[in-house]
């Protein structure tokens, strides 16, 4: 296999008597690009590029029938961007602005010029803010039509009953369950900021670990606006 930028050399190299056969391989070009594809200040979405979500959107835009679960903080269940989104919340508001921020990355009305670009922009949203119980959890798993919870939060505590709960969720009810993997967490339970610490729900068998990717800025940057770059960047080559 050999592989080239582009097809100056295809003449010579099909002149050759030991090539059979050769042909240019292109890579597919996205399809779709929405009109809030930018960030406030007019830069693309870095972290829809890093995902290469132009795409997946040649693929699905997500599913109005596929309702994702997202456990968090505060809601701004009017936000603009979210509105017409969320099909319910479950409980009372809590605080902070996290929960806002994950329903509008993976839900965020899209190609309306207000906001920004979502992953699965198509898709609703039944939505659990803190505070809450793992039974809380197992009830928003049957909710009809929920196929995935995502949940930013966590702490170093194992159970064997909540692991039994998540093998509960996936094995029985079909759903699919993403969590932070923590990060390094030295704030929650008995979590001591040891990277090789295992943080739960993350760590349970039958959830999906996700971390963080620090692909802004160099390690170490101290961003007045979005905080400590504290995670090296392993996509250099991507981005």
């Amino acid at each position: 296999k050999i592989t080239l930028d582009n097809d100056s050399h295809l003449s010579a190299i099909l002149n050759r008597q030991e090539i059979e056969y050769a042909e240019i391989v292109k890579y597919p070009e996205p399809l779709y690009f929405p009109n809030d594809y930018e960030d406030f200040v007019g830069n693309p979405l870095s972290q829809l590029d890093l995902i290469k979500a132009p795409l997946a959107w040649n693929i699905t835009q997500g599913n109005p029938n596929v309702r994702a679960g997202i456990v968090d903080t505060y809601f701004d269940i009017d936000h603009e961007d979210l509105a017409n989104q969320i099909v319910i919340q479950l409980n009372a508001n809590g605080t902070g602005t996290h929960g806002t921020q994950v329903a509008g990355a993976l839900a965020a009305q899209t190609n309306n010029n207000i906001g920004i670009a979502s992953v699965g922009f198509n898709t609703k949203l039944v939505l659990l803010s803190k505070p809450y119980t793992n039974n809380d959890i197992l009830d928003l798993s049957l909710f009809p039509g929920v196929k995935v919870i995502n949940i930013s939060a966590g702490n170093c505590d194992y159970s064997p009953i909540a692991e039994d709960l998540y093998r509960e969720i996936w094995e029985d009810n079909g759903v699919v369950v993403v969590c932070a993997a923590g990060n390094a967490v030295d704030t929650l339970g008995s979590c001591t900021g040891d990277p090789e610490q295992y943080v739960y729900p993350a760590s349970y068998e039958h959830t999906i670990s996700v971390t963080a990717v620090g692909h802004l800025f160099p390690l170490g940057t101290n961003d007045p606006i979005l905080g400590m770059s504290n995670w090296r960047d392993v996509h250099e080559s991507i981005i």
